[in-house]
C-alpha cells in the first residue's frame, strides 16, 4: 500500500513519498521556503543529469549562480563556451542569426536567436520550472514568488522562468 504525503507537509524542505518497494523518494515542494543557494544546487544536479541523459549538449558549460537581495532572490544560469583551459561567454554570432525577410517585415527585427539556442533555452526552462513558485495577481497588484530564474547566453537573456 502506498503512503501519500500531503503537499502541505511542513517537515523540512522536502516531502518524502513512499513507494511499494525501495527507499523513499524526495519530492521538491516549491511552496516551502528554500534559499536561492539551495535551489541553485538542485538545478546544478538536474543539469548534470540532463547532460548525462543527452537532453542538454555537453559542448557548453553551465554556470549556476545565486543571489539574495532585499527584494528577494534569484538564480542565473549562464551558458558558456569552452575556451582552452577555461570558458568564455558566447559571442553574438554564436547566439544570433539574421532574421528572415518575413520577420523583418512583420516584426521589424533584424536578428533572431539561433534555433539550437532557442531549443536549449526551452530545455533549460523545463528543467528549472519545477523550482519556481509564482502566485501573483497584476489586477490587485499582488506579487508573490520564491525566486527569479534567468537563463543567459553571452550578453543575451535566452529565457526567463
Amino acid at each position: 500500500m502506498r503512503a501519500k504525503t500531503s503537499p502541505k507537509s511542513t517537515k523540512g524542505s522536502y516531502a518524502p513519498t513512499r513507494r511499494a518497494a525501495g527507499p523513499p523518494v524526495e519530492v521538491f515542494n516549491p511552496r516551502q521556503w528554500h534559499t536561492s543557494a539551495q535551489i541553485a544546487a538542485l538545478i546544478r544536479a538536474d543539469l548534470k543529469q540532463a547532460i548525462t541523459d543527452g537532453r542538454l549538449p555537453g559542448r557548453y558549460k553551465y554556470s549556476v549562480t545565486s543571489d539574495t537581495y532585499s527584494g528577494g532572490q534569484s538564480v542565473t544560469i549562464d551558458v558558456r563556451a569552452p575556451d582552452g583551459a577555461g570558458t568564455r561567454p558566447l559571442d553574438d554570432d554564436e547566439v544570433l542569426m539574421p532574421a528572415t525577410p518575413e520577420d523583418q517585415a512583420v516584426y521589424g527585427v533584424r536578428w533572431q536567436m539561433r534555433p539550437e539556442l532557442r531549443q536549449l533555452g526551452a530545455t533549460l526552462r523545463d528543467i528549472c520550472a519545477p523550482y519556481r513558485y509564482i502566485d501573483s495577481d497584476p489586477d490587485t497588484d499582488y506579487y508573490d514568488t520564491n525566486c527569479h530564474i534567468s537563463i543567459q547566453a553571452g550578453p543575451r537573456t535566452v529565457a526567463v522562468v
